[in-house]
């Protein structure tokens, strides 16, 4: 297996609770996508991945980046700009910043993450070459997918208490809805759920 890791879907537990298997490897730096490690590590391999619900996982990037800002120096754009951030602000703007780790690749930081999980775990036809297992039914989903139960521990979590569904107006959900409607309509999300369609595991032996 390979374990493509997606910002803010729970992959630093994956990672944690994996790294001693030597049938997993995992990508380094940590968010590449398909199309950038496959050719180094080999498309033989079977990759897999953790999907979210966008208006949650757009809520944890916010807050992620509230609570980790204090890393960045004073003068990064980054920092600049979420240390005064609403989320309406962080929603309407949606700004995708220079990370000075990983020039001319954005999508390789939480906070610049307005891109389509399907972006990730797409080959270079477009076709989907990843099995999704479910952000919100992680510890079912990779218990079932690996055959055996996995101990997996909370890593790298945004410190606040919060429901994302209330931090939505109507019209921030709308904009969430239309930047994310690829992942949306291929996994069939709402507001308030989990994938319904494109998982490698029942959804049935789950519920």
């Amino acid at each position: 297996y390979h374990f493509i890791h997606i910002p803010k879907n729970g992959g630093n537990s994956v990672r944690v609770a994996l790294k001693r298997r030597k049938d997993v490897s995992l990508s380094r730096p940590y968010h590449y996508r398909y199309i950038d490690i496959a050719p180094k590590v080999g498309p033989h391999l079977q990759f897999f991945c953790i999907i979210r619900n966008p208006w949650s996982r757009t809520a944890s990037r916010y807050l992620f980046g509230k609570q980790n800002s204090h890393k960045w120096p004073d003068d990064d754009p980054r920092k600049i700009f979420i240390e005064k951030a609403s989320f309406a602000d962080f929603v309407r703007e949606r700004r995708v910043f220079e990370i000075p780790e990983h020039p001319g690749q954005p999508w390789m930081g939480p906070l610049n993450s307005w891109f389509n999980q399907l972006d990730w775990i797409r080959n270079d036809q477009g076709v989907v070459v990843c099995d999704c297992l479910r952000f919100e039914l992680l510890g079912n989903d990779i218990n079932m997918y690996l055959g055996q139960s996995i101990d997996m521990p909370h890593r790298n979590p945004t410190n606040q208490k919060y429901d994302y569904r209330n931090m939505y107006t109507d019209d921030l959900a709308e904009i969430v809805s239309e930047v994310f409607s690829e992942d949306i309509e291929y996994f069939d999300f709402d507001f308030e759920g989990s994938a319904k369609r494109g998982i490698a595991v029942s959804a049935k032996s789950s519920e």
